[in-house]
């Protein structure tokens, strides 16, 4: 993944309380430490741990330890040779990443519009900062190169989402009076003789399909177009004691069993939630 530096307020300002130099604030959802001058809402550039800051910006800012490195031999600043940007504790503070002001970058003429939110690892051809590869794991990745690897096995109860958005990197979007809802990913089980709507073979029992790791499409409901889709399956596996077992009956009088920690979509509130956490008397929308 890459990395790249972005552009952020300061949020929570605060003193640090063994540290009368330096205030702590909350940016892009982590702790940093900060200047006397900095203060609350102002914007500035965050850069998260595990990155590295450029030469030409750690010499521009008199960002080294070294002063013989930076622009005015005069100053210094807390950064090695290797420029790191490393989740580190001050005075027993943790401060996760690095954050500085926007006049950091006023050595780079004709900036691009800098708003909340956008990120760059280089401006106008300036080179500004890079993901950190410690060259030992380096030496060790290069060694084996071309040699059979082990491929992690991926867990079929957490599905790999790529299109989403990262909410920490979108949280200017959002406003005091905006309501955020945040569930657990969960999954449950429902009984083995429980009869699905498969698309090609009609009615078919979950054990029937599983045993079989048969290749069929199966009733499901789209939440944002509304509408009855098929889809195919995921993956075929089992779960021994998934939990508390619920029955729950159908306007058509038939009966499912299926485990508490199960989520089930109440169309009526526009939101899944667990069977152990219903109250009896919600409206499901059970596509079986």
């Amino acid at each position: 993944m890459a990395y790249k530096a972005i552009i952020t307020k300061l949020k929570n300002v605060r003193p640090h309380l063994n540290a009368d130099r330096v205030k702590l604030a909350t940016c892009h959802g982590n702790q940093v430490v900060i200047g006397l001058d900095s203060n609350e809402g102002e914007i500035g550039i965050y850069f998260p741990s595990d990155g590295q800051l450029s030469i030409e910006f750690c010499k521009a800012n008199n960002l080294y330890r070294d002063s013989d490195l930076n622009s005015d031999h005069n100053k210094t600043g807390m950064f090695d040779l290797n420029r790191r940007v490393r989740a580190q504790k001050f005075r027993g503070e943790i401060s996760d990443g690095f954050w500085v002001p926007l006049t950091n970058l006023s050595f780079i003429k004709s900036l691009p519009s800098l708003d909340e939110g956008f990120e760059f690892d280089e401006l106008n051809g300036v080179p500004i900062c890079n993901k950190y590869v410690n060259q030992a794991t380096l030496k060790i990745a290069r060694e084996n190169t071309g040699k059979k690897t082990k491929t992690a096995k991926k867990s079929i109860m957490f599905k790999e989402h790529f299109d989403t958005a990262h909410f920490g990197k979108n949280l200017h979007v959002f406003s005091d009076d905006d309501t955020l809802i945040i569930s657990e990913k969960i999954h449950g089980c429902v009984k083995w003789d429980t009869i699905i709507e498969t698309l090609e073979n009609g009615p078919m029992q979950i054990k029937e399909i599983i045993d079989n790791k048969l290749n069929v499409k199966i009733k499901a409901f789209d939440i944002e177009k509304k509408e009855i889709v098929y889809v195919p399956i995921d993956d075929y596996y089992t779960i021994q004691d998934e939990g508390e077992w619920y029955e729950i009956e159908l306007e058509d009088g038939s009966i499912i069993q299926i485990t508490g920690n199960n989520p089930v979509w109440l169309p009526e509130l526009n939101v899944y939630r667990k069977v152990e956490d219903l109250e009896g008397n919600e409206k499901l929308l059970i596509t079986i």
